[in-house]
This record gives structure tokens, C-alpha cells and sequence, in this order.
């Protein structure tokens, strides 16, 4: 299995990603957050990953990032499909990005299945997936669909979308797709959410001075943060396993 995180680059403004701090009334970019909106580039990627030879499945999840941001996308699937016997290419995706030609190239893969995260119908989706302009997500599914092309529906189980599930689960029926429903990480974020939520979301920068600094004030750079978090973890004897 390989997980792969290809861009931090997104146009959602989700309340409780790490791209973000927030306060009551404000959302601001992440100054910790020295990573955001990159792309690993295809040549640069194929240099890392072609020494592994027995990939079976990969998973595209866009942890600070959608992976349909990424310009080469359909390149790099389109190299992994035929470098590798894989079995499977999960892209997680808030569907509003990508444009036909990438659609249509992904299609035509039969390794790769998308996964539309539709948290909601036209009057509830952009709750939590600010930023998201829902006649894009339909047209994407649509597009995607017509081409041959084979994904899921991924709902959060939020108070708002409630109503629309059923409607949500005979719209992936009706396409041939499945539906599923994933509990949420935090139900506590409810009322925050719902608390922060605006149609057009502005994200300032931290102010130089005042009392809206960040909580971290740690400059070390994010990778140097991560590899001395691991190494702290294995000296105690920490197991790592290969898998998000």
C-alpha cells in the first residue's frame, strides 16, 4: 500500500483543517503550516518512488490538499498504472476541481476509483465544505460518470445533511456507485462549524502584533518537527506501521 499526499494546494475552506486557525471570528492561514500549497511534481515523484516494484494499491487522500489541484494528476496515474500490477487508485476529492481532459484520462484507468465527498445537497454541502461551488461538484460527477468512469459517495454524518442522505443514496444508486457514511472525528466541532460558517469565508494572515498570534510559536521548519516526533517515539519503543 502507498499513501500519497501530492499537493497542499485546495480551495476549500473547511473549518477544521490543518491549513487553518481560527478564532471566534476569524479564520487565518497557518503559520506552522510551512508546507501548504505545493505540488510534488511528476519527475520529482517518479525519482522517489521508482526504486518500489511490488505497489498493490495507492490511496491519493489530500490531507491539506485535493489531489484534482494538482495539474499532473492524470500523468501520474497514468505512470503508477503502468509502472505497477496495481489493484487500486482511491483519489479523494471534494469534486469541484479538475478540469474534462483529466476527468475524461481518469475514466478510462480502470485501476482508479474516486471518492466524491458530498456532505450535503445544494443548501447544505458548503457547510462544512466551504468553498466548494456545489453546480461544479454536480457537473464533475455527472462528466465523470458519463465517461465510464467508477467512484463512491462519502458522507459525513453531520445534523445538517440528515435529510438529504437518503436523497444522496439514491443519487450514487441511480449512477451504479456506492454510498457510504462515516461517523465524524468530533462531534463537538458541530456548533463550531456551524458557528463559523459563511458562503465566502475570507482568510487573512496573523497580524504582526496584537493578541491573534498563533498558539505556536515554533519556527522549526514541519519536517524537522515530524522526524523528531518519530525518532522520540522509537527510542521509547514506539511501533510504526506503514499505514496512515
Amino acid at each position: 500500500k502507498l499513501d500519497l499526499e501530492l499537493t497542499s494546494v485546495c480551495n476549500a475552506k473547511c473549518v477544521d483543517c490543518a491549513r487553518w486557525w481560527l478564532d471566534a471570528n476569524t479564520q487565518y492561514h497557518n503559520p506552522a503550516d510551512t508546507h501548504a500549497n505545493h505540488h510534488w511534481p511528476l519527475d520529482e515523484l517518479k525519482t522517489h518512488l521508482d526504486c518500489l516494484t511490488d505497489i498493490r494499491s495507492v490511496l491519493i487522500c489530500g490531507n491539506a490538499g485535493d489531489p484534482f489541484a494538482h495539474p499532473q494528476l492524470a500523468d501520474i496515474c497514468e505512470w503508477m498504472s503502468e509502472r505497477w500490477n496495481l489493484t487500486a487508485i482511491g483519489i479523494d476529492t471534494n469534486g469541484s476541481l479538475g478540469n474534462e481532459d483529466t476527468w475524461k484520462r481518469l475514466a478510462v484507468i480502470k485501476q482508479v476509483d474516486i471518492r466524491f465527498a458530498v456532505d450535503g445537497l445544494n443548501e447544505t454541502n458548503h457547510i462544512y465544505r466551504r468553498g466548494v461551488p456545489w453546480h461544479r461538484v454536480v457537473n464533475n460527477i455527472e462528466l465523470f460518470h458519463s465517461m465510464g468512469g467508477h467512484a463512491v459517495f462519502k458522507t459525513i454524518d453531520f445534523p445538517w445533511n440528515e435529510s438529504d442522505r437518503p436523497h444522496i443514496e439514491q443519487w450514487a444508486n441511480k449512477l451504479g456507485w456506492k454510498w457510504i457514511l462515516e461517523h465524524r472525528w468530533s462531534p463537538d466541532l458541530d456548533n463550531f462549524i456551524m458557528k463559523q460558517h459563511r458562503d465566502n469565508a475570507e482568510i487573512k494572515d496573523w497580524p504582526a502584533t496584537g493578541s491573534n498570534k498563533p498558539m505556536n510559536k515554533d519556527t522549526t521548519p514541519w519536517n524537522e518537527l515530524v522526524h523528531g516526533a518519530v525518532e522520540s517515539w522509537q527510542k521509547d519503543g514506539g511501533r510504526i506501521d506503514p499505514e496512515c
